[in-house]
């Protein structure tokens, strides 16, 4: 594997996530603490590299498998076992995003010539077939789900483009109206609240209710450093991630969470997961580099500091509320896959 190769994948290719804090450590610690936080076995081997740059986590079902993209796409079924690698449809190509659609495992792909290729396959038995309708070689950013529609970003000529499936076996695809040069960033996320799509491009924050015609940007709004993830709870609030705050809209505006800071630094929020089922049913914000936050309480999580999950960005997180033991799954950068169980009142974390 090429290590120029490597380096453009730890920079996440073209995701927005890999701009922000990816190295910050928490200082605030007292030695009793740390010494009490390493005393800890927080590690439970699963065959997963502790140093990987973990893009993506989902599951295919409640229930179902936990597939996760760290250049390598790795599965693993709930409840345990050990992480097991998947062959790429291409030899030597690294795995940047997956995603679910349409009951098929939808991956993205860097190609061994630092071209971009997009597969799907059944989730047992995996067989690839390439997925057509996106310019030649285009690198692809963001794959989200978004009921009966796949939105799919890439970058092809120097320009990102967003693209709307609703096909991919026979595909069905569509230009959308956002697009956006590289000095504006990348496509971080889309989400769909009501009538309204939601896109997060680099500072901006676009919504239309015809994502073929219009896109306006929301001056309501504003961020420090970039927008990124959109997070739609069961309840129907919509999460904003930004630098040093997230927004929340219950449908009738974006209001902001108080300026949030560690030590004098703005905390940069990535990425939201629902806690459905547990006491309160909590929605969290990853963040670059300082754990996560309880979005009601805006209490730092987890409640005992990890030194190793905190140096890391959370770029994915995901809820698995189906078996007799909530998990919650946090996919970082370089500091690879933790696994929260709950043991009633507070998460027990483990590297895996």
């Amino acid at each position: 594997m090429n290590r120029n190769r490597n380096i453009v994948l730890k920079i996440g290719c073209f995701l927005i996530l890999a701009l922000v804090m990816l190295s910050c450590t928490d200082t605030n610690l007292s030695p009793v603490f740390y010494a009490v936080e390493h005393e800890k076995s927080l590690v439970d081997d699963r065959g997963f590299p502790d140093d990987a740059v973990v893009q993506r986590i989902i599951q295919n079902v409640p229930g179902g498998n936990y597939f996760a993209a760290a250049g390598t796409l790795y599965t693993r079924a709930p409840g345990g076992g050990t992480w097991s690698p998947i062959s790429a449809p291409v030899t030597g190509a690294l795995c940047t995003n997956v995603e679910i659609f349409s009951g098929q495992l939808v991956a993205a792909f860097l190609l061994p010539d630092d071209t971009g290729a997009l597969y799907y396959s059944t989730v047992s038995p995996i067989s690839w077939n390439p997925v057509s309708g996106l310019p030649a070689g285009a690198q692809i950013g963001l794959l989200r789900n978004i009921g009966t529609e796949l939105f799919v970003s890439t970058l092809s000529g120097g320009t990102y483009n967003l693209y709307d499936y609703t096909n991919i076996t026979i595909p069905t695809v569509t230009t959308t109206n956002l697009t956006a040069t590289m000095t504006t960033g990348p496509i971080s996320d889309v989400a769909l609240a009501g009538t309204t799509y939601w896109a997060t491009v680099g500072s901006t924050l676009y919504s239309s209710a015809d994502i073929f015609n219009t896109f306006a940007a929301d001056s309501t709004v504003s961020t420090n450093g970039a927008f990124d993830g959109l997070f739609l709870s069961s309840g129907g609030t919509l999460y904003l991630a930004a630098d040093g705050k997230f927004y929340t809209n219950p449908g009738t505006g974006w209001v902001a969470s108080s300026s949030i800071t560690v030590e004098g630094n703005s905390v940069q929020f990535t990425t939201f997961v629902e806690t459905s089922g547990l006491p309160g049913s909590h929605v969290y914000a990853g963040t670059g580099g300082y754990g996560y936050y309880d979005t009601s309480t805006l209490e730092r999580l987890p409640f005992y500091t990890i030194s190793a999950l905190y140096d890391g960005a959370i770029l994915s997180m995901l809820y698995d509320g189906s078996g007799a033991t909530p998990v919650l799954l946090l996919g970082t950068y370089n500091s690879g896959l933790w696994r929260g169980d709950w043991d009633g009142a507070n998460w027990q974390w483990k590297q895996e």
